[in-house]
Parts: structure tokens; C-alpha cells; sequence
């Protein structure tokens, strides 16, 4: 981060990054229909960063562009190890109580009573890649360039996130899955956790020497300081 101007832009980023994922598990808690939130909540977020990347491009900001462009990148090379995970854990081990993109496409397009069709199975499986997208964002420019293990560990806290959120309640698991049974936890672990591994990796990789706002915090803190 160059300045003050770039860091508040970058925690601005940060929020509306943290939306569209928020969404399942505010819905799945009972509070907002998924449908509504997606129409008020994430879209617009999306629009405004999307809009917040141009402005940072016409401000010369090449760490906020890059964090915004490679980690939407290596969130979606993240998810797609996932989803090799999560898959062979539904269809050879059972180890999940459903298919989770369709669940969340026919929650998004408001058909849970009368099921999925084929264009809400392609919203609910592009709203998983958003989501993937904007986990990396957010663990690029909160950590900036890192280790790749770190994302390991990063993944790790996502599914504990996960399996301790409303929505694995409303899936039928039980919070860490205890109504399923081990594999589930097993299923959901390995799969944050290659998506970690995979997202850690493109980030230490192909980013530029990113500072992160954690690191821009700091800095300012210990400058302060006597």
C-alpha cells in the first residue's frame, strides 16, 4: 500500500469482498431469504467493487488492481481443487448430505419449493466460485504475498467457519457434521485445505510483492509508537 488513499480503499474492497459469501450463512440462520440478499446485498457489492478496481486502475494503485486480480484468480484455481475434493467425497463416500451449488442456485433463485432447474444449477455453481474469488481476495489483501502454506492454514480456518455456520444446520450435518458422521469433517477439511494449499500457492506465485493491510496497519502502528 503507497498511502492512506490506497489503504482505505483496500479495507473498502475488503467488505464488499466479504458479502456474497456472507449471504448463505445470514439466510441459512433465518433471518433474510437468499434470493433477497443476492438482489440487495451482492450484486450491488459486486458492482461497487468492480467499479472500486477501475478507480484504483486510473489511480495508478498496482498493489490494490494486482490484489484484486490475482487473488479473484487463485480463489477460483482454489475452488476448483475443491471441488474435486468435495465431489469424490459426495459421490464415492457420501460424505456430504447434498449437492451444494444446486442448494444454493435454487435458494438464490427462489425454487426451493419446486427444486432446481438447469439455470439455477449454473447461478448456484457460479455463486461458489464467486465465493472462492472473494476468499482470495480477502486473503491477498489482508496478508499480501505470504508463504504458500499459509493458505493452508487460512483454508483451514475457513471450513472450521464452515462446519460451525448455520448453513451445515440447515444442511441436515450438524455443526462439524456429527449427524453425518467423520467423513463429513474429513470431506470438508481436506477440501479447504487443498483449496488453501492451491490459492497459497498462485498467490506466492504470481503476485507482485504485496504488503497487504495487515502489514500497512502494522507499519503505521510501530511508527507511532516511541
Amino acid at each position: 500500500m503507497k498511502n492512506w488513499s490506497e489503504f482505505i480503499s483496500a479495507v473498502l474492497a475488503l467488505i464488499l469482498a466479504g458479502i456474497p459469501p456472507l449471504i448463505f450463512p445470514v439466510s441459512a440462520a433465518g433471518y433474510f431469504s437468499m434470493h433477497s440478499l443476492s438482489e440487495k446485498a451482492m450484486i450491488p457489492a459486486m458492482t461497487a467493487l468492480i467499479i472500486l478496481w477501475i478507480f484504483a486502475i486510473l489511480k495508478g494503485w498496482s498493489q490494490l488492481t494486482t490484489g484484486l486480480l490475482i487473488g479473484s484468480c487463485a480463489g477460483i484455481a482454489g475452488t476448483l481443487g475443491l471441488e474435486i475434493v468435495r465431489e469424490t467425497g459426495f459421490r464415492v463416500f457420501h460424505s456430504m448430505p447434498g449437492e451444494l451449488p444446486m442448494l444454493m442456485g435454487a435458494l438464490l433463485t427462489n425454487r426451493m419449493m419446486v427444486g432446481p432447474d438447469l439455470l439455477s444449477n449454473l447461478i448456484g455453481w457460479g455463486y461458489h466460485f464467486l465465493n472462492g474469488a472473494c476468499f482470495g481476495i480477502i486473503y491477498l489483501l489482508i496478508f499480501g504475498k505470504r508463504p504458500w502454506w499459509n493458505g493452508m492454514i487460512y483454508g483451514f480456518l475457513l471450513a472450521v467457519g464452515f462446519m460451525t455456520s448455520p448453513v451445515v444446520v440447515s444442511m441436515g450435518a450438524g455443526i462439524f457434521g456429527r449427524d453425518v458422521g467423520p467423513s463429513f469433517a474429513i470431506t470438508v477439511i481436506t477440501a479447504h485445505l487443498v483449496f488453501g494449499g492451491i490459492l497459497g500457492w498462485v498467490v506466492s506465485r504470481f503476485s507482485v510483492q504485496q504488503t497487504g493491510v495487515l502489514h500497512f496497519f502494522l507499519s503505521i502502528i510501530c511508527k507511532t509508537n516511541p
